[in-house]
Parts: C-alpha cells; sequence; structure tokens
C-alpha cells in the first residue's frame, strides 16, 4: 500500500508510545483503522498486526469485531513474512509464540478460522504448531477448520459413485499432481461407466485432503509421526 503523510505520522507517533495501552488507544483513537492491516514496502512488506503481535491487548484490539469491514477472505492480514533479522520467514503467530502471548495466539487462530479459512493459511503454521501443542494452546477449532482440511474438484476424477462409504486413503506424492494419481489413490474402486452407471445409484463425491501430514516442525520430523509418539495426545 503506498503510504500518505497521515500514516506516516502514525507509525511515527508508535515509538513515541511509552506503553501497549499508549498504543491500544492509538488504535481506538482512529476513524479507519485501515493502516494497522495495511501492507508497506516501509515496514519489509509486513503490517503493523503482525509487528504488534508481541502483545495480547493490541491484538485484541485489533482483532475487535468493529474493526471488521478490514477483514476479507480475498485480503488476507496474515501471511508469512520475511523476518528483518534472520531474512527467514515468520509470521504474527511466531511473534506471539516468542513472547509467550497465549492469548495472541488463540485470537489470531480465531480470526484466521473465521475470515482466513482456506488451505493457503496453512502456511503459517507449518514451523510453529509442535510449540502450540507443547504450550497447551486449544487448536481443536483450528484442527476442525479448512485450514488443513483441504476439499478439490478434478476434471480427472469420477464425481459420482455408487459406493456410499466415507473412506481414508493415504497419499504422499506432491498436492499439485494429485489429479494424476486416482488409480494410485483408489486402485479397488473403480469409475462407474456405462450400463452399470445407469442401473446403478449414484452419489456425488466430496473428495478432502488433509494437509496436517504435510508439516514438519524444524528438523523434528513429521508433525503426524512427533505426535504418535506422544502419549499425552490423544
Amino acid at each position: 500500500m503506498e503510504t500518505d503523510i497521515r500514516d506516516l505520522l502514525l507509525l511515527q507517533s508508535m515509538y513515541y508510545c511509552k506503553s501497549i495501552y499508549d498504543i491500544e488507544g492509538l488504535v481506538d483513537m482512529q476513524g479507519n483503522a485501515n493502516v494497522f492491516y495495511s501492507t508497506y514496502l516501509e515496514l519489509e512488506r509486513r503490517n503493523l498486526v503482525s509487528i504488534l503481535a508481541f502483545d495480547s491487548r493490541a491484538i485484541r484490539t485489533l482483532l475487535a469485531d468493529r474493526h471488521a469491514k478490514n477483514f476479507d477472505f480475498n485480503h488476507p492480514i496474515f501471511f508469512p513474512n520475511k523476518h528483518p533479522i534472520t531474512l527467514g520467514t515468520n509470521n504474527a503467530m511466531d511473534v506471539a509464540l516468542d513472547n509467550n502471548q497465549i492469548r495472541a495466539c488463540e485470537l489470531i487462530i480465531k480470526h484466521i478460522v473465521k475470515y482466513q479459512n482456506g488451505y493457503t493459511s496453512s502456511y503459517l503454521f507449518r514451523n510453529n504448531i509442535l510449540k502450540m501443542f507443547e504450550k497447551g494452546i486449544n487448536l481443536e477449532e483450528l484442527l476442525c477448520s479448512e485450514v488443513f482440511e483441504y476439499e478439490f474438484e478434478e476434471s480427472e476424477w469420477p464425481s459420482a459413485h455408487n459406493c456410499l462409504h466415507k473412506m481414508i486413503r493415504p497419499y504422499n506424492a506432491a498436492l499439485f499432481n494429485l489429479r494424476k494419481h486416482y488409480n494410485d489413490v483408489f486402485p479397488d474402486l473403480p469409475p462407474v461407466v456405462g450400463k452399470e452407471a445407469k442401473n446403478s445409484t449414484m452419489y456425488k463425491i466430496t473428495y478432502k485432503v488433509n494437509l496436517l501430514g504435510t508439516i514438519a516442525p524444524a528438523e523434528n520430523g513429521a508433525l503426524i509421526d512427533i505426535l504418535n509418539e506422544c502419549s499425552e495426545i490423544e
């Protein structure tokens, strides 16, 4: 987003805030808080929400329902950022976890499930979800959302079948090549065509991919393998 003099003055005034309460008050005083959700080159292509994630009070204020007009699935406010020191990637969740802001993490998760509920948001948790398990953060809502469960349709896959059973099958290749692997995923379930299709009751098929198995937290191995070894997690 292109900055104007008002935005620059606001950004500069934050450096003079003596406490997080002053920053919280600064947010509340804005008639339009859009400046906190916009991305700026001057901030290394980050936004102020990601920067202020070190404090739960600031996140609570910025994610309040009164600012809902700034939240849009097509324009997410949480996304991977370039780390200003290591030049790796981090995001608001990493900032909150590094500062032990459990409440901020829960608020960010709640926002993502409500406003960014899609598989692209799973990239925000690729390197930190194990740490969230360790800190006891409630992840039930996140794990049951569409963030880790991607529903898809492929023209090369049958859209209907006479089998009414729910099936869970493994798939370990690249997600983008999934369209070519129907016969590998369902070798015992060939498409129903011709006379068999005409003489059978056909049911619409819904295909979903669970992306949780793709998460690999910081050289510790696949998340699924780690959770299988952890007796405290049911």
